[in-house]
């Protein structure tokens, strides 16, 4: 993986969209978890928080704060509602189904 923290790296773009995270972060109800990071993935250009649990969080459509899910079976990523994820199950909706 080619993320980092060191905002040196991180271009206008970048440090925008790490602007709006923070913001959005400052403003959420959600409970993030402790160890939160700024991170800037190069090789695919996004910028997230994380947690000490390696949760990741992102901006949503709606400009909201929201964990990005990766299912443990089949590897897809996503916000909750784009992947059908099942919190009991820990997985999402397709690998629920099968």
């Amino acid at each position: 993986m080619n993320n980092t923290q060191d905002l040196s790296c991180f271009g206008k773009r970048e440090l925008e969209e790490a602007g709006k995270l923070l913001l959005a972060y400052a403003n959420t109800p959600l409970y993030i978890g402790e160890g939160l990071k700024l991170e800037f993935n190069m090789t695919f250009g996004c910028v997230f928080l994380v947690n000490e649990d390696h949760q990741v969080f992102m901006l949503n459509e709606d400009n909201r704060l929201e964990e990005f899910l990766s299912c443990p079976i089949c590897g897809a990523e996503g916000f909750a509602d784009e992947i059908g994820w099942d919190n009991d199950a820990g997985a999402c909706g397709a690998c629920i189904e099968e």
